[in-house]
């Protein structure tokens, strides 16, 4: 959240100092909601499908019935452990 800020301003800075000019004083802030908007939007969704693919992963390498490591998992751990 912290970096989509940062970058929303960063953007609004940069149109400032680059001096474009605007039919009304603030368009330039409403700009930079949107894209603030745009970036945090973005945050969220990138957070919530690496938390599903988290909970996928957990998912395939457990017995739905039992919650006990599956065959999947033993095999991975083994992979691991021959390294």
């Amino acid at each position: 959240m912290a970096a989509a800020t940062l970058a929303a301003l960063t953007w609004l800075g940069m149109d400032l100092a680059a001096g474009a000019t605007y039919s009304h004083p603030p368009i330039p802030i409403w700009n930079m909601v949107v894209r603030l908007g745009f970036f945090l939007v973005t945050v969220v969704l990138l957070d919530e499908v690496h938390r599903s693919h988290d909970n996928l992963r957990e998912l395939s390498r457990t017995d739905a019935l039992t919650a006990c490591a599956n065959a999947r998992q033993f095999y991975d751990r083994g992979a691991r452990a021959g390294r």
